[in-house]
């Protein structure tokens, strides 16, 4: 067991050469404790900082912000939150901050460890910059997109589909089993079949795609449609199938067509043959 004296040099070195910014303030918000972190991210010396309080690096904005949290975690315990910093030179950068209470000899103090999270915002953003490029590709174009497991579960879709399928909104069509939907479910399982054949899974590359048509019901109006499926299997490590994503278009006109054109042939033949 470490003596008192012991144990608190070994917890000023470690918190002295922590990763993270850690602050000691008393009740005014003046500083008495920075670490190494904590002046390296600030660009302050220690000696500067302990001349200083919360407020002198925070935005002016946020002048009162250490008033306000103190009684927060005075009442409630330890408190994480973020907010912007400002470094010596006056520039900025958003930090995580846990702060906590803790009243020593009839002192209060404060003690905040905070991280400097700008590359993790500047990725956040990224994500949602991409994200919103996929949203608008995604629901942007005119056939039907969709994401489904390979027992049958709808993963994601987008507003043409549930247009083609007469769903009246996205949510009930995530709720169908996927086989539901075609007129002999068994289509869907002969392209399934031809996914998971070992000469397949060795020949196709992962991005390999399926082509078919098959008839499905439309649930709005229980018409019966043609539609041309475009389907590729994503697979796993091992090469498992982990879901199918592809398109689908309406080509019930299309097969009209073609058979109309048929009925006017055999009909020809028939006046010739005659």
């Amino acid at each position: 067991m470490l003596e008192d004296g012991a144990a608190q040099r070994l917890t000023q070195y470690l918190l002295d050469r922590a990763g993270e910014g850690a602050f000691w303030a008393d009740s005014d918000g003046r500083f008495f404790y920075v670490n190494e972190a904590a002046c390296s991210m600030m660009g302050y010396t220690r000696d500067e900082m302990l001349e200083m309080g919360v407020a002198d690096i925070l935005p002016p904005e946020k002048g009162t912000l250490f008033q306000e949290l103190s009684r927060k975690v005075r009442q409630s315990g330890t408190y994480t939150f973020e907010v912007m910093h400002v470094r010596k030179d006056g520039s900025r950068f958003p930090a995580e901050v846990t702060l906590s209470f803790l009243e020593y000899q009839g002192r209060e103090c404060y003690s905040a460890f905070a991280r400097d999270v700008t590359a993790r915002k500047a990725a956040e953003a990224a994500l949602r910059k991409s994200e919103e490029r996929y949203h608008g590709l995604f629901e942007g174009v005119p056939v039907g997109l969709y994401r489904t497991t390979p027992a049958g579960r709808m993963l994601d879709a987008n507003s043409a589909l549930v247009r083609i399928l007469g769903y009246p909104d996205l949510e009930s069509l995530l709720e169908t089993q996927v086989g539901e939907l075609y007129l002999d479910p068994e289509d869907r399982r002969r392209w399934q079949r031809a996914f998971a054949e070992p000469e397949s899974v060795k020949s196709l590359a992962r991005s390999s795609v399926q082509s078919f048509e098959a008839r499905i019901r439309r649930r709005l109006d229980g018409m019966v449609i043609w539609v041309r499926f475009t389907v590729r299997a994503v697979r796993g490590e091992e090469g498992e199938i982990l879901y199918y994503e592809g398109a689908l278009e309406d080509v019930t006109d299309r097969r009209d067509a073609e058979e109309a054109l048929r009925a006017s042939e055999e009909r020809f033949r028939s006046l010739v043959q005659n």
